[in-house]
């Protein structure tokens, strides 16, 4: 079981623009990457702030473009940037309404847009794209911790937690110099 899953923010038109692709991404996300896919439930009350308070918490924003332009997309992925929660975004090949075209060429040119035909490419393209950020970001994170890790000396610990006892009661050990 996993503890800590990094949640996925998934975005895209509410109008059936792209249910199939929606539910291929969310459950490869759950499935393949074991992680949680969030997204807005379009609170009556206040749907801005409900995608806000959701964006807020997530590790990471995938952007599903169709053929119908959203406001509510456009501000999930300006909330993403402002905030630096790492977005990919794809749109599919198809026809567009005009303002989501414009919007493509202008605030979408900010990051790759990566196309897609069908929901098995993008499937395919989703899961390398975050497999290769998340990879992109780790090696980040080990960079900065060994330039700051002589600076700071002692003060970063890594710790590695024994498993709980019904994880290995009954195992063979393996190295047979270890205490009991």
């Amino acid at each position: 079981m996993i503890d800590f899953q990094l949640r996925v923010y998934i975005s895209s038109s509410w109008k059936g623009d792209l249910d199939d692709e929606r539910e291929t991404v969310e459950s490869m996300v759950r499935e393949d990457l074991l992680m949680h896919p969030v997204y807005s439930r379009g609170s009556d009350l206040d749907i801005t702030t409900d995608y806000f308070a959701r964006l807020n918490v997530c590790d990471l924003v995938v952007v599903l473009l169709g053929s119908i332009y959203s406001v509510h997309v456009e501000n999930e992925f300006s909330f993403a940037l402002n905030n630096e929660i790492p977005t990919l975004v794809f749109a599919k090949d198809c026809e567009r309404e005009k303002e989501l075209g414009d919007k493509i060429e202008s605030l979408y040119r900010l990051l790759p847009v990566i196309p897609f035909k069908d929901v098995f490419a993008l499937k395919k393209e989703v899961k390398e794209r975050i497999i290769e950020l998340l990879g992109r970001k780790f090696q980040e994170h080990r960079k900065i911790e060994k330039a700051i890790k002589p600076l700071i000396g002692d003060a970063i610990r890594i710790t590695h937690p024994k498993p709980p006892e019904s994880e290995y009661k009954g195992v063979t050990r393996i190295n047979p110099f270890e205490r009991r």
